[in-house]
């Protein structure tokens, strides 16, 4: 049996839920997110790509190094380490944070945050209202066992740490 293309049923999903070893707290992604916004803002505008454009992306070493400079004088005075000591010659794309790399690398934002009694969640978004939502939850620091002990976990189920215990002894 085939498809049914007659009927008008659509399949649709609202977020995507990931499961994070750990998350910084929402003020260092804020933060990053207006440093970032400072840095474009000394850009100029690009129609073609839709935003502020600081390098053309042919920028030759030199000027990627000014950009690098204008960063690392933007986040000095920042006491919760931005990205400060990342260099590029040691830099490696895997156990990096998910959600900064969300926001660095495709200006996506955070948009909201859910504090449960066993985990702590984040939703991150892209710029387009109807366009992709991941939510990043990872466990809060003495949850765990707490979470497995209790009878009753979070109020939403896909909140509860049991869930993310459950995917990390599996994985």
């Amino acid at each position: 049996m085939g498809f049914d293309t007659t009927t008008n049923t659509r399949c649709s999903f609202h977020h995507v839920q990931v499961y994070a070893k750990e998350l910084q707290s929402l003020a260092y992604y804020k933060t990053l997110e207006k440093k970032l916004n400072d840095l474009a803002n000394s850009g100029r505008f690009d129609p073609f790509s839709g935003g502020m454009r600081f390098l053309e992306p042919s920028a030759l070493p030199e000027r990627i190094q000014q950009g690098r400079s204008m960063w690392k004088k933007l986040i000095e005075d920042e006491k919760c380490g931005l990205l400060s000591d990342i260099e590029p010659e040691t830099y490696a794309p895997h156990q990096q944070d998910l959600v900064e790399q969300l926001i660095v690398g495709l200006g996506w934002r955070v948009t909201a945050e859910h504090v449960g009694t066993s985990t702590r969640s984040l939703l991150v978004t892209s710029m387009d209202a109807c366009g992709v939502k991941l939510v990043v939850s990872t466990c809060q620091e003495k949850s765990v066992e707490r979470s497995l002990q209790e009878e009753e976990g979070e109020y939403y189920d896909h909140f509860d740490s049991r869930n993310i215990v459950r995917f990390y002894e599996a994985h």
